[in-house]
């Protein structure tokens, strides 16, 4: 069931992968009860290519949670970066979600 509803929501065929690795599910299921909550917060912090972006995807969709992402350095300074995330946050307002998460990434 889990691996149907990634394969509808996702084009990204390498997520299913991702529930293998030995706390790939036990982690998608610690995300989905926060996500699962309202109002809440999240920060994952982990090294490169440690899985916690692909854990946070399905987590999202298994949860029919919306997630966008910034791309921090792209923006070069505070000012355009912070404007960027509030054209971030009017666009939840816009899409009327009471659960989205924003990625902000700094690769």
């Amino acid at each position: 069931m889990i691996i149907q509803k990634i394969a509808e929501k996702s084009n990204n065929h390498f997520l299913a992968s991702a529930l293998d690795t030995p706390n790939g599910i036990r982690d998608v299921f610690r995300l989905s009860r926060i996500l699962f909550k309202e109002q809440q917060h999240l920060i994952l912090a982990g090294s490169a290519s440690s899985g916690k972006y692909e854990t946070l995807q399905i987590a999202t969709i298994l949860n029919d949670v919306v997630m966008m992402e910034l791309n921090a350095p792209k923006y070069n300074e505070p000012s355009k970066f912070a404007e960027a995330f509030r054209q971030a946050l009017l666009t939840v307002i816009r899409l009327d979600e009471t659960n989205c998460y924003i990625v902000i990434s700094d690769e």
